[in-house]
């Protein structure tokens, strides 16, 4: 009985503690991939800012050479 009554405690404790850590992990990566996600955006929104300066030029480029063919 003693034994039996220890193990239990020990499982509990075990069970108590591997709860904690799976509650620490998500929280530690849920921050990890808000921090993540917020940076992905950011380059997305400078890349896009990006493409439409690439797409400025080449419409002033395009502009261009139909000008000099003028």
């Amino acid at each position: 009985d003693l034994s039996l009554s220890r193990n239990k405690i020990i499982t509990d404790i075990s069970l108590k503690y591997l709860t904690n850590l799976t509650t620490l992990d998500l929280r530690y990566n849920r921050t990890i991939t808000s921090k993540y996600v917020s940076k992905m955006t950011k380059l997305t929104m400078l890349t896009c800012s990006n493409a439409s300066i690439i797409d400025s030029l080449t419409h002033l480029q395009k502009l261009h050479i139909k000008t000099s063919y003028i």
